[in-house]
């Protein structure tokens, strides 16, 4: 899922397309049982507060800790792996409300292929922006479902703009 961030009231990528879910650590509600910092806790927040649902710990792959220089701002990449919703189950638990749904103006729910993806990127690209770490997320996604080799082609075929 991918979604296009809101215009205002967004500090980084205002109406950029990036990953369905965007947070920030909190040092104070992101904590595991011990008390110790969670990115888990942290993914599984952006779920509830972005997309009004519970992630598991074992539905949440991390891929890699970078640094978006324009933001002076840590980014962690990954994807959910969910087990319990489909495409409509998301539409529905938002159309009731979630706490921060005004941070994403539309979501694109994009179908499980690699030459499918590549396309919607390249074509989407001709009218949105991305975030730099949407389309390194949206990348490794791909990478981890259907390896390098398969992804690589993908990409080929439908090049970046």
């Amino acid at each position: 899922v991918v979604s296009k961030r809101a215009a205002g009231g967004i500090d980084s990528y205002p109406g950029y397309l990036a990953p369905a879910i965007n947070e920030c650590v909190n040092p104070v509600s992101d904590r595991d049982v011990s008390g110790a910092i969670s990115l888990y806790a942290t993914a599984r927040r952006g779920a509830s507060h972005e997309l009004n649902i519970d992630i598991a710990e074992d539905e949440l792959v991390f891929f890699t800790l970078g640094v978006d220089v324009r933001w002076y701002m840590y980014t962690l990449t990954g994807m959910v792996r969910s087990k319990s919703f489909t495409r409509d189950d998301l539409l529905r638990r938002r159309s009731v409300g979630s706490k921060e749904a005004w941070e994403a103006e539309k979501y694109y729910f994009l179908p499980l292929e690699p030459f499918e993806v590549a396309k919607f990127m390249r074509e989407i690209s001709s009218t949105e922006k991305w975030a730099p770490y949407g389309v390194v997320c949206l990348i490794q996604a791909l990478i981890s479902e259907f390896g390098v080799k398969l992804t690589e082609r993908a990409l080929n075929k439908y090049p970046p703009l």
